[in-house]
Parts: structure tokens; sequence; C-alpha cells
């Protein structure tokens, strides 16, 4: 397969939110790396000189990254400028990404392959999620004291997590994902509101106060929060899962 055939993702102009239509791309998005760029694209727009920065590795090896992603969608082109004589490319990636639920009918491919290609994104999304937990930890942004009630030391600390299950009618299932969704669109709104404006030319923050510009500073009690959610459909204990 090439990573860099067409784009079966879709993303029209303006929109939020990118389409996962194929199995090649849902594998493409699995890589750890390139989840990590499409999740710092998302925030704003980026040059891989800027993202380099940020994930700690070399400038050259995300420029390949960069084309497979763009060629399957995953991110756009959001503007370019001259530096010494050098376009310099900034590249902008969908707050939300969904996967078209006809990708798991099997219709297109083997059970088998749609499992493996779900398991690589999901290890891949999980993978970033454990790293983003550690580091808060080490950080001192999350508390793990295990007693379960909030303190004055603790409080703002708490991480919530959750795994449950439930018998559903179709009815039930499709009103609560419905509530999931609203939930996730109104953090997507909030995190739209927050995001930092980067400046086209240095790609440093542009809406960051300073004494010069007199902008406004944000509440002293902000900060970063991160949001997991998942519900789906679950076997029954009775049903043999297609194995690996």
């Amino acid at each position: 397969m090439d990573d860099t055939t067409s784009s079966p993702a879709s993303q029209p102009d303006g929109e939020e939110a990118v389409v996962i239509r194929d199995l090649d791309t849902l594998r493409v998005l699995s890589d750890p790396l390139r989840m990590r760029m499409v999740e710092l694209m998302g925030r704003g727009e980026w040059t891989a000189r800027q993202l380099a920065a940020s994930l700690g590795v070399g400038q050259t090896r995300l420029y390949h990254h960069i084309a497979v992603l763009e060629a399957r969608g995953l991110i756009r082109l959001a503007g370019t400028r001259l530096v010494a004589g050098i376009v310099e490319k900034r590249y902008v990636a969908p707050r939300l990404l969904t996967v078209d639920p006809s990708l798991f009918g099997g219709a297109a491919e083997t059970p088998a392959e749609t499992v493996r290609a779900v398991d690589a994104l999901v290890a891949a999304a999980f993978a970033t999620v454990r790293r983003e937990i550690e580091r808060a930890v080490e950080a001192g942004k999350i508390s793990i004291d295990g007693g379960g009630a909030s303190s004055e030391a603790t409080a703002g600390r708490g991480m919530t997590l959750a795994f449950d299950g439930a018998r559903l009618s179709e009815a039930r299932a499709s009103e609560f994902r419905g509530r999931i969704e609203a939930l996730i669109h109104e953090f997507s709104e909030l995190s739209k509101e927050s995001r930092p404006k980067r400046d086209a030319l240095t790609g440093a923050d542009s809406d960051v106060p300073s004494e010069t510009t007199g902008a406004a500073a944000e509440p002293v009690d902000s900060a970063e929060y991160r949001l997991l959610v998942g519900f789906f459909k679950a076997a029954d204990p009775s049903e043999h899962p297609t194995r690996r």
C-alpha cells in the first residue's frame, strides 16, 4: 500500500471534523507520531520546524509523515511564507476525527483486517493518552492519592476514569450517544474559544497577554484539560469475536 495515495477522508473547507472512510486511512492515523502531530495541529497552525521542536524529533523525519497525512486528508495546508528564500508551509488539522460506521461492517475487507486496523488505532490512541496522564502526574497536575475524598491540597487535580457496561435498547443507546456527542461538541467549542492564535510569521501564540498589547489575561485558575470518551456496542460473552 502507498501511504500517499488518494484522500478518502472528507474535510470540507471550514469544517471542524474529518470522517475516516477507509481502512488505509485508519492505518495511517494509527502511527503514534502521526496521531500526536494531528493532535497538535488540531490546536492551530504549525510548521514542520515548530512540530519538530514540540515533539523532540528531527525536522526532516516529519516531512514524510506530513505528506502522508495531507494526502489522506487528515491535515491541510493553511498557508505559506518565504523564509531565507525557502517556502515554509503551515498546516492545520480538524478538531474532531470520526470513523465511518460502515468500516466496521467488513464490507470492503475481511473482518480480521478490520480488527487489525482498529487494534492499531486504539493502541496508538491509548498510548498517547497514557503519555499525557504520565506527564500530568509528573508535573503535579493530577493527584492520585487513593483516598477517594478531595482535600484542599488535591482540589482541582482529580482524574475521572470509568469503565462500565449496561444492556440498552437501540432507542436508549441512540439517545445516550446523542448526549455524549452533545457533550463532545460542547467541549470542542470551549477548546476553540481557548485555543491560542498562532502568529503567522513567528509561530508564537499571538494572544499571549503583554504590557504592550494590553491583551486580557486568562483567569488565574484556568488550565488545560483533556477529554477521553468511548461508547460502543460490545460483543456478548457467548459470541466469538474475530481473532488475529
